[in-house]
């Protein structure tokens, strides 16, 4: 079984902020916990004044193919069973997986 970082970069619509993290650190760290071979998840905001993304998540995934919960997520988007907040800017969002090496 192989370890990997699911590595998220968003940011908040505009003056959104504190109901963007609250929806975020709640029900959406929730939504991906619950998909299999995720297993931790942590959140940091930008610590400088200048940066294209202003919210980082980092997961930790434990699976054979880090592709099967990745596709997990983007089947339960699709469907609907996991909702992107109205907060959150969705026209720019970064999300890649890594390996240790």
């Amino acid at each position: 079984m192989g370890s990997y970082k699911l590595i998220a970069l968003s940011n908040a619509v505009e003056g959104r902020d504190e109901e963007f993290n609250a929806w975020y650190g709640g029900e959406h760290v929730a939504d991906l916990l619950a998909i299999p071979g995720v297993v931790s998840a942590q959140r940091y905001r930008l610590a400088t004044a200048k940066g294209k993304y202003r919210y980082l998540a980092v997961y930790d995934i434990e699976a054979d193919d880090v592709n099967e919960p990745i596709s997990e997520l983007r089947r339960r988007l699709r469907a609907g069973e996991i909702l992107l907040h109205e907060s959150m800017q969705q026209d720019d969002i970064l999300l890649s997986a890594f390996e240790a090496i």
